[in-house]
């Protein structure tokens, strides 16, 4: 690679095939010096692809998940951002909605869990903003759905917690409830979701006394 002009016609190839074996190296080592020497060939590859180029998406795509495992491995909330950016990246370039559906569903949980863990009321709103759009993508998808309604039910969960606007615990509920008629009874997600609903409606009763 390193003697490559920067005009070559396979540099971006190479970078690519590059920092898919950076990634799959750290698969098997947890070295995290791969996952960062990964990334920035990645990167490269996916700013230097021309908007116009079909491989554009899928090299984006790349980034994205490659941020994702440094944020799994680390925790920490700036690389939960980078990872909610790359996967909005990504999701610029897509034309198939369920796809589109599933990479904001992403990044919006990413953005909650950097809210998680680092307290930003700029990430919560990210989160919220984010769900809110994957919700208006309509495509026969309801596992896809019921992702982001988990996302923007906690996240208005959290939101209420500071706002302590009742519109805010509404949405919410509202979230919890359909949510319930996605999931399969026999789910574990099932008993989870109705002590969640269970929890809000409580919280609601003692705000309204209604």
């Amino acid at each position: 690679l390193q003697y490559l002009p920067a005009d070559h016609p396979d540099r971006l190839s190479f970078l690519t095939n590059l920092g898919g074996a950076l990634h799959g190296r750290f698969g098997r080592t947890g070295n995290l010096d791969d996952i960062d020497r990964s990334i920035v060939l990645l990167t490269e590859a996916a700013t230097s692809t021309p908007d116009s180029s079909p491989n554009k998406f899928r090299r984006l795509r790349n980034v994205a998940q490659t941020r994702r495992i440094r944020y799994d491995v680390t925790g920490d909330p700036h690389d939960a951002r980078l990872a909610a950016a790359a996967w909005t990246a990504a999701a610029a370039f897509t034309t198939d909605l369920a796809e589109l559906k599933g990479l904001l569903s992403m990044a919006a949980r990413h953005h909650l869990r950097a809210y998680e863990v680092g307290g930003l009321a700029t990430d919560l709103a990210e989160a919220i903003n984010v769900a809110r759009r994957g919700l208006e993508i309509e495509v026969g998808d309801p596992p896809g759905t019921a992702e982001i309604l988990i996302t923007l039910a906690g996240a208005l969960n959290d939101l209420f917690r500071s706002s302590e606007d009742v519109n805010d615990l509404n949405e919410a509920i509202g979230a919890f409830e359909k949510l319930l008629n996605l999931i399969p009874s026999n789910s574990p997600n099932f008993p989870v979701t109705l002590d969640n609903l269970s929890g809000a409606l409580k919280q609601r009763f003692r705000v309204t006394e209604d």
